[in-house]
């Protein structure tokens, strides 16, 4: 018998692009991008800059690297002109208190082909679970995000997509958050939509 061959993958930090044995994947964004659940064309370089501002100090700080709440607290200069962001999040993980599991590890499915970087995979109260943190308001695209994260990660957590938990954490500039739970297994089906669309499937 012939076994299958590996699969390789790599994440190039460069450009956030994903590829499965040489072959670049589409990305759950370009993914949600081509299927019309987002679109871009009414993004602002302000918003980007702050999208990736916030998710690089919430990151950050979930590493640890910026100390305790305390240290935060204290030192005003922490997050600059974001810092209301930071410390929203900060007040969602001490009231939630995940256990944090993975900070945006990139990751490809090897079936259905396609590459994301959860911004949180965390147990809460137990139950295996996803954060996606948001410095927006929320969008119908959100749901099904955080379904096509839940398909790609669960192989790896042994448990199928809908047992996952999934939430978004919205931020706002005054240190004020919500946390919003996705429940409709429907948002699976719109998912597996999105995938057959965009994606190369193995056979």
């Amino acid at each position: 018998m012939i076994s299958a061959l590996p699969t390789v993958f790599r994440f190039e930090t460069a450009d956030h692009s994903y590829w499965l044995n040489g072959i670049q994947v589409p990305s759950i964004t370009q993914c949600l991008k081509r299927t019309g659940w987002i679109d871009d064309r009414w993004w602002t370089e302000e918003s980007s800059e702050r999208g990736q501002a916030i998710h690089t100090l919430t990151a950050t700080f979930d590493h640890g690297a910026f100390g305790t709440v305390d240290d935060v607290m204290a030192d005003e200069t922490v997050g600059s002109i974001y810092r209301g962001w930071l410390l929203a999040h900060i007040k969602a993980m001490s009231l939630v208190q995940p256990e944090i599991l993975a900070i945006e590890e990139p990751a490809v499915h090897p079936r259905y082909r396609f590459g994301g970087r959860p911004d949180r995979e965390v147990r809460i109260g137990g139950v295996r679970s996803l954060i996606e943190i948001k410095s927006g308001v929320p969008q119908k695209s959100d749901a099904i995000q955080l379904a096509l994260q839940a398909i790609l990660v669960a192989d790896a957590a042994h448990l199928p997509p809908e047992s996952l938990g999934r939430w978004c954490e919205y931020l706002r500039p005054t240190g004020k958050w919500s946390m919003q739970w996705q429940a409709d297994r429907r948002d699976f089906d719109e998912a597996y939509k999105v995938i057959k669309e965009c994606c190369q499937c193995a056979p």
